[in-house]
C-alpha cells in the first residue's frame, strides 16, 4: 500500500508560515489584529490543494504585508479545521480583527485570488504606496485655464524672444485663431516649414481658415 509523501513545511517568511494549534492564536488571532490573516486548509493528499499553495504563496510575497498567509495541514490540526467546519479542501478563510469575514473553496485561478483580495480591500503594498503618492496632486488646487487672449499675449512674447523656434509659431496660429484672428493666424501657417506645415494641427488649423472664408 502507498501512501502519500507528506508535503515539505513551508519556509516561514515574515508574510507567511505554517501555523498549528500551538502558535495559532498569535500568528492568526492576534496578528490579525494588525493586518488581514489569510488561512490556508490544506491536506498532503489534496492535489487542487498543491495547485493553489504557489498562488497564495506568491500573492503573499507580492502583496509584501498587505495581508499574512497561514497555512494549516487539517489532517495535523484537525480541532482547528474543526473549529472553522472545514469540510471541503482547500478552503481558504480570511480573519480581520480576530473575526472570520470572508473565505472561499477550492482551487481558484490566480485572478480569482486576486480579485478576492481586491474585494476585501485588500491591495499590493507598492499599488497602496503609489495611490498615497498620487493623492496630494489629485488633491492639489488645478491651476486656471488660461485665456486666449492671455495665451495669445504669451505666444507673441515667445515667438518674440525665440524666433527660429517654429512650434511656437505654430502655437501662436492655433492662438491668434482662437480670438478670432484669421488673416493672422494665415500668415503664420505660411511661413513655417513644410515638416509643420503638413502637422495635424496646422492641417486642421488650414480647414477652419478655409470654412471661416
Amino acid at each position: 500500500m502507498r501512501y502519500p509523501v507528506p508535503e515539505p513545511a513551508m519556509t516561514a517568511t515574515a508574510h507567511a508560515l505554517d501555523v498549528t494549534q500551538a502558535n495559532f492564536d498569535s500568528a492568526v488571532m492576534q496578528a490579525s489584529m494588525q493586518q488581514p490573516v489569510l488561512i490556508d486548509f490544506w491536506a498532503g493528499w489534496c492535489a487542487p490543494c498543491k495547485q493553489l499553495k504557489p498562488i497564495l504563496e506568491k500573492l503573499a510575497g507580492e502583496y509584501a504585508g498587505a495581508f499574512r498567509l497561514a497555512r494549516i495541514d487539517s489532517d495535523q490540526e484537525m480541532a482547528l479545521a474543526g473549529m472553522f467546519g472545514i469540510r471541503s479542501l482547500p478552503t481558504v478563510v480570511l480573519i480581520k480583527d480576530g473575526q472570520p469575514v470572508d473565505g472561499f473553496m477550492g482551487a481558484l485561478p490566480e485572478g480569482s485570488v486576486r480579485e478576492f483580495l481586491d474585494r476585501n480591500g485588500i491591495k499590493p503594498v507598492l499599488a497602496q504606496e503609489d495611490a498615497a503618492a498620487e493623492a496630494p496632486a489629485l488633491a492639489a488646487p488645478t491651476q486656471p485655464l488660461e485665456a486666449p487672449g492671455e495665451a495669445l499675449a504669451r505666444l507673441q512674447t515667445a515667438v518674440a524672444a525665440q524666433p527660429d523656434k517654429d512650434e511656437l509659431k505654430l502655437d501662436l496660429a492655433v492662438a491668434q485663431m482662437r480670438v478670432g484672428q484669421a488673416e493672422a493666424a494665415a500668415a503664420t501657417l505660411d511661413g513655417l516649414p513644410a515638416n509643420l506645415a503638413s502637422d495635424a494641427r496646422a492641417r486642421r488649423l488650414r480647414g477652419e481658415l478655409d470654412f471661416a472664408q
